[in-house]
């Protein structure tokens, strides 16, 4: 291998754990419990029709109730405004329909998802943790052929330099 090569792989490596830093970072920040919200559909909607809604809207169903409560799977308020605006929706109850927002009833689920950032939905978990898996995996591959012996590469990676 080249020394050209080998210096660009390190700096990916270097990048890499960057990133794993930032992605760590922005998950204590961002990823929170889903507030969980009530949805009234429109009669006469189709089983088809409210499924489909419901993925367009974020919306994860509780399967321990029969009330129409919902885990709210993007909480940003565009998204918010989507759900009271949606031809299908007929009432929302746990939302300020008016300011398109949370009311302060509005309690935690069991589903974590994003507050902010670009992971929306029960989806945007499952995406984020493929990235963070990903970054880990290429910053070690990276990390290990720019020094191949055990010694140097825990010395590279984790440790810093030897005493």
């Amino acid at each position: 291998m080249t020394p050209a090569v080998r210096h660009v792989l390190g700096w990916i490596a270097v990048a890499g754990q960057c990133l794993l830093v930032a992605l760590g970072t922005a998950w204590a920040f961002f990823e929170r419990p889903a507030p969980v919200v009530n949805v009234r559909w429109k009669e006469g909607l189709s089983e088809e029709a409210r499924r489909q809604a419901e993925r367009d809207l974020y919306l994860e169903f509780r399967e321990d109730d029969n009330e129409g409560n919902y885990e709210l799977g993007s909480p940003r308020q565009p998204d918010i405004a989507a759900v009271v605006a949606h031809t299908a929706v007929q009432d929302t109850s746990r939302i300020d329909r008016e300011h398109a927002t949370l009311t302060a009833d509005s309690y935690s689920g069991n589903l974590r998802v994003w507050w902010a950032g670009p992971f929306k939905g029960a989806q945007g978990r499952v995406q984020f943790r493929v990235l963070l898996v990903v970054t880990g995996l290429v910053t070690l591959l990276c990390a290990w052929i720019t020094n191949p012996t055990p010694r140097t590469f825990v010395r590279r990676v984790m440790l810093g330099p030897w005493p």
